[in-house]
């Protein structure tokens, strides 16, 4: 049975020989068994099974592997393999979307109705947002780092409180992506159809934001540089912005990819891993352009 690409978030390493993905059967549903797929340049392979987890985000972070589950619960798997849970508190309205591991015994989450919570050596803490709209993505460092959420909504934290920062639109801002040299990236939208917003943000001229407009909303994120930002649309394939435009990025030079909803940039090796909402892993950087082949369905080998 083929198993379905759900989410490729966060990818890291130094080649592209060690790759994470959460992958489902095809007759998946919210709430449903998934697991845990580690590629080794090879081959996929199971590494962990999730019964009735519905996984936000996975970070791999020194060594450490983290996955946010929807109702809070924080798991985390040390380099020998040994999983932790940690459980946020459930505050109303529930639900976490997002996080951010800067340290193994740190980590950020943010979630529905402004929630934010710290996780320091098995210990909560709440952070004050000063709003109720769902945030939906973060990134930076823990004691600096930006929050989007709906309507329009950008945060800068600095490791003690919460300010707002004027983004120019009133779009649900999905995603967030900080680059190599500092920049930081916000794409959002209202639906699937129409035009999105990417927004550039500079933290060395006060965090001040430029608004562009993107001929679809983005699904997912990935800065390389200034003028290298890709985008992952659910009609329109993997665009790239070059500071100007925006166009197909396909190696083959064809027009479009399958539609997908994640995006990565592997910084070391200036690779990009795109990840479709259905089919294949597909990577294209150096050394060399290639497609992951779909993870199948077989038997767990650990977990």
């Amino acid at each position: 049975m083929e198993g379905i690409l759900v989410d490729v978030w966060r990818v890291s390493g130094t080649s592209l020989n060690d790759l994470y993905a959460l992958v489902a059967s095809d007759n998946w549903e919210w709430g449903m068994p998934l697991g845990l797929a580690h590629w080794d340049g090879v081959r996929w392979q199971w590494v962990k099974r999730l019964e009735k987890a519905w996984i936000q985000r996975m970070i791999l972070e020194s060594g450490y592997l983290f996955l946010l589950d929807f109702n809070g619960a924080v798991l985390r798997a040390d380099p020998r393999g040994a999983w932790q849970t940690y459980q946020a508190p459930r505050v109303p309205p529930y639900g976490y979307h997002t996080a951010l591991a800067t340290h193994p015994d740190e980590i950020l989450i943010a979630g529905r109705g402004g929630a934010l919570f710290r996780l320091y050596q098995s210990a909560w803490e709440r952070i004050e947002t000063d709003t109720t709209e769902h945030l939906w993505d973060l990134e930076g460092a823990s004691a600096r780092c930006l929050i989007c959420g709906d309507n329009g909504t950008l945060l800068r934290f600095d490791g003690t409180a919460c300010h707002r920062l004027n983004a120019g639109t009133t779009h649900h801002l999905t995603q967030i992506d900080q680059g190599p040299d500092g920049l930081t990236f916000v794409a959002g939208g209202i639906s699937s159809r129409g035009h999105g917003s990417l927004i550039r943000i500079d933290p060395t001229n006060a965090y001040s934001c430029t608004l562009f407009k993107t001929p679809t909303r983005f699904y997912g994120l990935a800065t390389v540089s200034d003028h290298e930002v890709y985008g992952a649309t659910l009609d329109a394939g993997v665009l790239l912005w070059d500071g100007r435009d925006f166009a197909p990025s396909l190696p083959d030079g064809s027009s479009t990819l399958p539609p997908g909803n994640s995006v990565s940039h592997l910084a070391k090796i200036n690779a990009t891993v795109a990840g479709c909402g259905r089919g294949p892993v597909i990577v294209f950087g150096p050394p060399t352009w290639q497609q992951l082949p779909v993870v199948l369905d077989e038997a767990f080998v650990a977990g």
